[in-house]
């Protein structure tokens, strides 16, 4: 039986279930693999936490936390004691989701090996998503995203989707 994997360049790419297993063994016990066996598994990995940050549920779930904690937030140096719980909150729920997640996908991962890679490999990853991804570890990008997202709630920010126009060079 074959598993659907990940999506990539615009194509699937299909492995059996003995030879996932054996990637992410391969991947997250550091044993001596070709290269480009580990940058398939990153960039699976990347490829399923794209789709699991563009769900309707974490959307969802993100911005239902934003929207409950943005007004303890200021727009200043100085921290208040409680960024810490709402800062700690936040990393629990979205590593838990995103972990059980790709639990699904990935039986053994295992988020903190892949969290500890992840900057040496920053040049592979968009940078929106490397820095929700950022923000589970760092407190001042959450503390930025947080900020953003109270601009953007009280109407701060300018919209800037007037007059753009999406047209698609794909050819029929």
């Amino acid at each position: 039986a074959y598993t659907l994997i990940f999506y990539y360049d615009s194509c699937f790419k299909v492995m059996s279930a003995e030879q996932k297993e054996e990637l992410l063994d391969e991947f997250l016990c550091n044993k001596p693999t070709p290269s480009n066996t580990q940058d398939k598994f990153f960039d699976s990995v990347i490829g399923f936490i794209e789709d699991i940050v563009v769900h309707p549920d974490f959307q969802h779930k993100q911005t239902n936390f934003l929207d409950k904690y943005c007004h303890e937030f200021e727009h200043c140096e100085e921290n208040k004691l409680i960024y810490t719980p709402i800062f700690n909150e936040y990393v629990s729920m979205i590593e838990k989701h995103i972990e059980s997640e790709l639990v699904l996908r990935l039986p053994k991962f295992d988020m903190s090996e892949f969290m500890k890679i992840l900057p040496a490999r920053r040049n592979e990853v968009s940078e929106e998503l490397f820095e929700m991804l950022l923000s589970l570890t760092d407190f001042l990008i959450f503390k930025e995203l947080i900020l953003d997202h109270k601009s953007y709630r009280d109407g701060k920010v300018a919209d800037l989707s007037f007059g753009l126009t999406v047209t698609s060079f794909r050819k029929h």
